[in-house]
């Protein structure tokens, strides 16, 4: 999605619960699949660039980071 600052942001679902699987291509215990789990993973990773944020939606830290204050992001 583009946000209206011309920005990217790609929403990370399921294919990661945490930011740091995405650094390390890595997944949760109790995911699926394995080969698909780090197939997303590495594409996350490749997403990332300057004008693109990656949004990691059960990690806590994003949320702080991308709605401080539970401010709208758009």
């Amino acid at each position: 999605m583009r946000l209206p600052d011309g920005k990217q942001i790609v929403l990370s679902s399921d294919a990661a619960h945490l930011r740091s699987n995405i650094d390390q291509t890595t997944g949760m215990p109790l995911d699926v699949s394995n080969p698909d789990k780090e197939t997303s993973l590495r594409k996350l990773k490749i997403a990332s660039r300057p004008d693109t944020t990656i949004w990691v939606n059960h990690d806590p830290d994003d949320w702080k980071l991308n709605r401080p204050n539970g401010r709208q992001i758009a």
